[in-house]
């Protein structure tokens, strides 16, 4: 673990927000020129993104309090309140929060007459990179790590907050893996589809992808989270995801049969 990359008197560097930083900016310039290159126009999301991502952290950070109710009013005091605002704590829920995000960002697509599964195909892939570098952060931090292993690339955390004192496994860095993956192979069927109208194909595909890796990761973490009898809650969470996801595949390209990834132009 190296949570702290550099401490003095007046600032103090944390190892998570740098890369969550790096990941930011490198995201945020691919989805500029994507968007510019896919004729999108850029304005939109410039004049919503404050509003989606406010409504994204609210939604996550409810429903894990929700949750996790007892550890945020053990006693009612103003105190205890106030921690709810404290997101600086991690307590946040990715799915749920993904999941009114994208709702919130499907009804400002139909005011504005855009274009929802364009728009998601792009956001999909910077959403991937943008990870990459979190979940490096995350392995530094030492948060969502795995359960014990025998196997030579478990690694060892000194920290009170890891309840191991063993080697466990990396799974960090497996998911950071996973989304450089996945950021890498939706940007070449992103590319290949252009011309065709399947939008919304490279979004549900990297949805289902994601969503079986998030359930077969749940295996071998070793954090505390909320069981449903020997599962986590979020791998019930992203299976649903991923039925979703098929199914909606299915109905929009295969039900048809005339889907075409890629265009003549390639």
């Amino acid at each position: 673990m190296y949570p702290i990359l550099f401490q003095s008197q007046h600032i103090t560097i944390y190892t998570l927000w740098l890369f969550v930083t790096v990941g930011i900016l490198v995201s945020g310039y691919y989805f500029s020129k994507v968007a510019v290159k896919n004729k999108l126009k850029l304005e939109f999301i410039v004049d919503k993104s404050i509003t989606l991502l406010v409504t994204t952290i609210i939604s996550a950070r409810l429903f894990f309090i929700f949750f996790n109710f007892n550890s945020y009013f053990y006693e009612f005091s103003f105190g205890s309140f106030l921690n709810i605002f404290y997101i600086w704590d991690k307590g946040l829920y990715f799915w749920p929060g993904l999941l009114v995000g994208i709702l919130a960002f499907a009804f400002m697509c139909q005011k504005e007459k855009e274009n929802f599964f364009k728009w998601t195909d792009i956001v999909t892939v910077t959403i991937f990179g943008g990870l990459t570098f979190f979940y490096i952060g995350a392995f530094f931090e030492g948060i969502k790590y795995g359960r014990e292993t025998s196997l030579p690339i478990g690694v060892t955390f000194e920290s009170a907050t890891v309840q191991y004192n063993i080697p466990i496994h990396p799974t960090q860095i497996y998911t950071a893996i996973i989304c450089l993956l996945l950021a890498i192979g939706l940007h070449i069927v992103l590319k290949k589809q252009r011309g065709t109208d399947n939008y919304g194909f490279v979004s549900l595909l990297g949805a289902a992808l994601w969503s079986l890796w998030y359930f077969l990761e749940g295996f071998l973490r070793g954090d505390d989270t909320v069981l449903l009898g020997t599962y986590r809650f979020p791998q019930f969470v992203s299976l649903l995801f991923f039925l979703a996801s098929i199914i909606f595949i299915y109905l929009k390209f295969f039900n048809n049969k005339r889907i075409k990834i890629f265009s003549s132009k390639e």
